[in-house]
């Protein structure tokens, strides 16, 4: 009695028990095998990592095949099965790898008229990892020309066993995913309360929402396939000296990692912004702690799809126990420190490609950012075309977060990384947050929207009253104010600049003697929080709204924001708040 070579399983590496044995006449044998499972036995929960199957089978009259699987792998029996009509004869399988987590022990016997037998039982493995226990967020990048589906946010909670939950929100809506990591620490998704699929299946993410229980997607195609892991996010770094001559791009290619990896490991706002001597951490894989992919569906011959996205991110690793550092919040109540408050600029960037700048707003949209003392922010504001938005993240290990914005009603977003760090012009920055906007043929601006994103980078600086309301303007003044407000593009062929008084303990607006104060400008400024809106008129006759915040840092002193023109055909200008311009010297 030997296995059948042609039924060996050799694409999966393993060998299937295959072979005919038939006594009698076989057409007469109208029953099932039985097999018997007795190791693991019925009371087994948990196995280790190595651990053997045994049983029995037994026919009234012929044995085609026993197979023996694992989470869907065939393996080999130890030895050859010596088969005995109508008895049970004993088989084994010794040193089955278990995956952490579930696993599934499967044994299938089929007699020579077909007739089949299953056995299932569930048992687990669980390898404590209490390293890589956490929470992890990260934003979904796309890859390739960006696009709304190809962007969102995941978070993961994982606990030291491998056991995790979590949310990917996605075009505007979340999706509640769990499962486990198995050995090398890929998730494997549950696609139901009690089944779960391979690392290879991933997590499919559907256009509309769908609970995620297995079958419950009817005939719609997903958009993509979910799939990550998570490293030990305590591996150790490497260091390189920065040579003369040496930019951040040369060094990233060295060592294989991204410029932005190595910006955030480093607290790098500027990428430019490295000198001969600098010694730079260069981050490992490990120190990532999740990664993973977004992938398009598999075509219909099965090949891979086309890569949509990538993220990474660092573990929040604050709470009640590990509060933030103190340099990161500036309110206190009862003589203690609680939170962070930031004016955050979503600053106007010429794009590249290029772009034609009535294609997209020009003004700096603007929001407040909270951050408390157990590592979680919330973000409110207002972009340059006027859509209010507000969204959450989690501080993380690198001080770093990732924010997913969804707006137009899950038709567009604003995504990025933040980084929090003491810079000469910024408490917190980000470069390249993409901006998505659909078309839209009702819209009053910008019709055309930029479905494939712009980019628009954030200042923010931490503000705190009544400090933070002195932007350098000085004692207020009868001839032509302590500040102006400058106002460019938005239809504008030149700045309009308006003479104003910003009182530096109160923010208080007043208006010089002289020159005269412009038709139709009005100026308030919200001491409590720095924010400020007004009137003016436009070139155009029409009397429009602005609004702004103030920020106070290095060369981000004083006010950004912006004005919309009305239909048809409006746009987005530019708000600045800030002292006068010195008077030039003329000979």
């Amino acid at each position: 009695l030997t296995d059948d070579d042609s039924l060996d399983g050799a694409a999966l590496s393993t060998e299937i028990a295959s072979f005919v044995i038939t006594v009698g006449d076989a057409n007469r044998d109208r029953r099932a095998p039985v097999v018997r499972l007795t190791a693991p036995s019925s009371k087994t929960r948990t196995v280790d990592a190595s651990f053997d199957i045994a049983g029995t089978v037994a026919d009234d009259s012929s044995l085609s095949s026993l197979e023996v699987k694992v989470n869907g792998r065939s393996l080999k029996l130890d030895g050859p099965l010596a088969f005995t009509p109508g008895q049970a004869m004993p088989w084994s399988v010794t040193g089955a790898k278990a995956e952490n987590g579930p696993n599934r022990v499967e044994v299938i016997a089929i007699d020579g008229m077909g007739h089949r037998t299953r056995v299932v039982k569930t048992v687990n493995h669980w390898n404590e990892r209490p390293e890589l226990a956490g929470v992890y967020q990260a934003w979904m990048k796309p890859e390739g020309t960006p696009a709304n589906e190809k962007t969102g946010l995941v978070t993961v909670n994982l606990t030291a066993r491998g056991a995790f939950s979590g949310t990917v929100v996605h075009l505007g809506r979340p999706s509640h995913f769990r499962g486990v990591l198995d050995n090398e620490g890929r998730a494997r998704f549950y696609t139901s309360r009690t089944a779960i699929a391979d690392e290879a299946d991933g997590l499919p993410l559907y256009p509309q929402y769908k609970k995620f229980v297995s079958g419950d997607t009817g005939t719609i195609a997903p958009v993509g396939i979910l799939r990550f892991a998570v490293t030990d996010p305590t591996a150790a770094a490497r260091t390189h000296t920065v040579l003369a001559g040496e930019n951040l791009y040369r060094i990233a290619l060295r060592y294989d990692v991204t410029m932005g990896a190595i910006a955030l490991a480093n607290h790098i706002s500027n990428v430019a912004n490295i000198h001969a001597g600098q010694v730079l951490t260069i981050p490992v894989q490990g120190e990532t702690g999740l990664t993973g992919t977004f992938d398009g569906p598999p075509d219909t011959n099965g090949a891979a799809g086309t890569r949509l996205a990538a993220f990474q991110g660092h573990r929040a690793p604050h709470g009640k126990t590990n509060p933030v550092p103190d340099a990161f919040l500036n309110r206190q109540s009862r003589g203690k420190l609680v939170k962070g408050v930031y004016n955050v600029v979503f600053g106007a960037k010429d794009q590249t490609p290029a772009l034609d700048s009535a294609k997209y707003p020009r003004g700096d949209g603007f929001a407040v950012l909270s951050l408390g003392t157990t590592g979680t922010l919330s973000l409110r504001g207002q972009l340059a075309d006027g859509t209010k938005f507000m969204t959450g993240a989690l501080l993380r290990l690198n001080h770093s977060a990732a924010i997913h914005a969804p707006l137009y009603r899950a038709a567009g977003s604003l995504g990025g990384e933040l980084l929090f760090a003491d810079q000469p012009d910024t408490d917190l920055s980000a470069t390249d947050l993409l901006w998505i906007a659909p078309a839209n043929a009702r819209a009053a601006r910008h019709v055309e929207g930029w479905p494939n994103g712009i980019r628009v980078d954030l200042a923010g600086t931490q503000f705190t009253p009544p400090a933070s309301l002195d932007f350098g303007q000085g004692a207020t003044r009868t001839d032509g104010g302590n500040a102006e407000v400058v106002l460019d593009e938005g239809q504008l062929t030149t700045n309009l600049v308006l003479p104003v008084n910003v009182d530096p303990v109160t923010g208080k607006a007043t208006y010089p003697a002289t020159p005269v104060r412009a038709a139709g400008f009005s100026l308030k400024l919200d001491g409590r929080t720095g924010q400020f809106g007004g009137t003016f008129i436009h070139e155009n006759g029409a009397r429009l709204k602005y609004q702004g915040i103030l920020l106070n840092k290095g060369k981000n002193r004083g006010g950004f924001g912006f004005f919309l023109t009305p239909r048809p055909n409006g746009e987005s200008g530019g708000v600045g708040l800030q002292i006068p311009a010195p008077p030039v010297e003329t000979n």
